[in-house]
């Protein structure tokens, strides 16, 4: 398979992803409100036990696909001349966050599996809480990767320039993201609804890239990619 068949097929496994992803996300329905008590997020957890194990598979096969899927983005910002330090912060970023969701996810299904029923509603919280602390203390890697991601974009041309703006609002938000933490309560909280935005951006991110190479011009982009000596 030649370099770009590739690369649409990685376009292709992009659109893939955001489909799964997204229904992965919703499968569980609305979480829990900042205000509800920890008995609220226990029976929460208990009701959705089944839909928790469900999602837990699609987002394993949603990160699959994206490490895939940052693969072929990596490889085109390198062909078209974008310095390699910055495409591989793009990707390394990537990469962390992979396994920071991973791990994230774990904690979840740890406890939902078999431990929920006898587990004490502050524990169930704590966990439901850290899971979600891990998602949103990632943001600051997903920031860096999506900055450096619009930086090569920018110098290179590599893709249109929208794909640099849409990671530039993606980074902004999953920068902000961080500072959820600080708050317990109110649509700035771990449970608020602000967590969604980031997660919102990040799969247009990967929707409007995955449109961009499929473009037929990518077929007669140049190559600035040094050649072996």
């Amino acid at each position: 398979m030649d370099e770009r068949r590739w690369e649409r097929l990685g376009a292709v496994l992009g659109l893939v992803l955001v489909v799964v992803v997204i229904v992965a996300v919703f499968l569980t329905g609305s979480p829990p409100k900042p205000s509800d008590g920890d008995a609220a997020v226990k029976a929460y957890l208990v009701d959705k036990r089944g839909a928790y194990l469900a999602q837990a598979v699609m987002i394993a096969i949603g990160l699959g696909l994206f490490a895939w899927f940052v693969a072929v983005v990596r490889g085109v910002l390198h062909r078209a001349g974008g310095e390699m330090h910055m495409v591989d912060v793009f990707y390394g970023a990537a990469l962390i966050s992979i396994a920071v969701m991973l791990v994230a996810g774990a904690l979840t299904i740890g406890l939902v599996y078999k431990a929920l029923p006898g587990t004490n509603e502050g524990t169930a919280r704590m966990v439901f809480d850290m899971s979600g602390a891990m998602f949103t203390l990632a943001g600051a890697v997903w920031a860096v990767g999506a900055f450096a991601f619009a930086a090569v974009v920018m110098a290179t041309k590599a893709l249109p320039r929208w794909t640099a703006w849409m990671a530039e609002a993606w980074g902004v938000a999953s920068l902000a993201s961080i500072f959820m933490v600080l708050s317990k309560t109110g649509g700035f909280s771990l449970e608020g609804w602000f967590a969604f935005v980031p997660f919102a951006l990040s799969m247009v991110w990967v929707l409007g890239t995955s449109v961009a190479l499929l473009r037929p011009e990518m077929a007669h982009a140049p190559s600035h990619a040094a050649s072996p000596a």
